[in-house]
């Protein structure tokens, strides 16, 4: 009798769960409906009901990256300043320019979280297949905890929470912490950014022994913050370390 009940009981909490979040559908599409969606880059009118936030014009002039890459992820032709990284491969959706830098900005800045799930899809769609395979666990790049405060969300785990519905991966919550406050490193020299994010990250070492991992990050500038989140990551037990970008910044911007 207590094998029933408790089954009634995992019952009873499925079915609740699955009337919230049609509750929720429902609100999100009676608002689609009272507000239609605009793009986020031309203000075009959208398809209601879908869940997007940029239309099919405007993914059209988003630049994808194009193969062979370099070990950061940039064509290979154009890239011949990169040193050593922690990390065996960057692969990047985008390049950062044009509509890319707007969305980028949007996203972060006008705190608009709600475009991570459009912009998993398009990660997923523009990037190979074999970058989501062979890997045991996703873990998006760490924000300290002041910086979320003040934002409300982390970008790069709301990408990795919509990457891994998508690619059958899952995310390993609260593996990889960011314990240093740095500030925003933007406008620092590559050598500064490393030595900035020294000791930033400490890693859960249960969670991350022998396993493949794939760091998600929204944007790769000079790949300081993926090498520190990679030392890290390989000196608390994984095996392998790659990364998946939705945006890279060209070499001429980062000079």
């Amino acid at each position: 009798m207590k094998f029933i009940h408790n089954i009634s009981k995992s019952l009873d909490k499925s079915t609740s769960k699955d009337t919230n979040i049609n509750k929720k559908n429902n609100i999100t599409n009676l608002l689609d409906f009272i507000y239609p969606p605009r793009c986020i880059a031309c203000h075009e009118l959208l398809l209601p009901f879908k869940e997007q936030f940029i239309c099919p014009d405007c993914t059209e002039v988003l630049t994808p990256i194009p193969a062979p890459f370099c070990v950061c992820g940039r064509p290979k032709r154009e890239c011949g300043t990169c040193g050593p990284h922690n990390f065996t491969q960057n692969t990047g959706a985008f390049f950062y320019s044009g509509i890319c830098q707007d969305i980028i900005y949007k996203f972060k800045y006008a705190k608009k979280p709600f475009m991570a799930k459009g912009m998993a899809i398009l990660m997923s769609q523009t990037i190979d297949k074999s970058v989501f395979e062979n890997i045991d666990c996703i873990i998006p790049v760490p924000i300290h905890k002041n910086r979320m405060r003040k934002r409300g969300f982390n970008q790069a785990h709301l990408l990795a929470k919509h990457l891994s519905y998508l690619v059958f991966v899952p995310v390993a919550k609260n593996a990889l912490i960011r314990t240093k406050d740095t500030k925003p490193l933007a406008n620092f020299t590559p050598a500064h950014r490393q030595n900035t994010l020294a000791n930033a990250f400490t890693a859960d070492k249960k969670q991350l022994y022998d396993k493949r991992i794939l760091l998600i990050d929204d944007i790769y500038t000079t790949g300081s913050t993926l090498n520190a989140c990679a030392k890290v990551l390989y000196e608390n037990g994984a095996t392998a370390v790659s990364c998946a970008t939705f945006s890279i910044v060209n070499n001429e911007k980062t000079k």
